[in-house]
């Protein structure tokens, strides 16, 4: 269930900022498509990290603390 819901925000960040840069600025060039979908995708990808972090190593540093 966390894969899908991190493909979701993944997806909806690329499309929403095409849709959105495709809305207020109709006639781009490809090299600005480009570049919004390499900014999502940067985006995604620190929203991945931050999920599967949490995921991941909950409850970790609070083990490391009793030690």
């Amino acid at each position: 269930m966390q894969a899908l819901a991190t493909f979701a925000i993944t997806w909806a960040t690329s499309s929403g900022a095409l849709a959105l840069l495709a809305a207020y600025l109709p006639h781009t060039s490809t090299t600005a498509d480009v570049l919004v979908v390499a900014v999502a995708n940067v985006l995604s990808t620190a929203v991945r990290f931050l999920a599967m972090r949490r995921w991941i190593f909950h409850g970790a540093h609070a083990r490391s603390m009793t030690d």
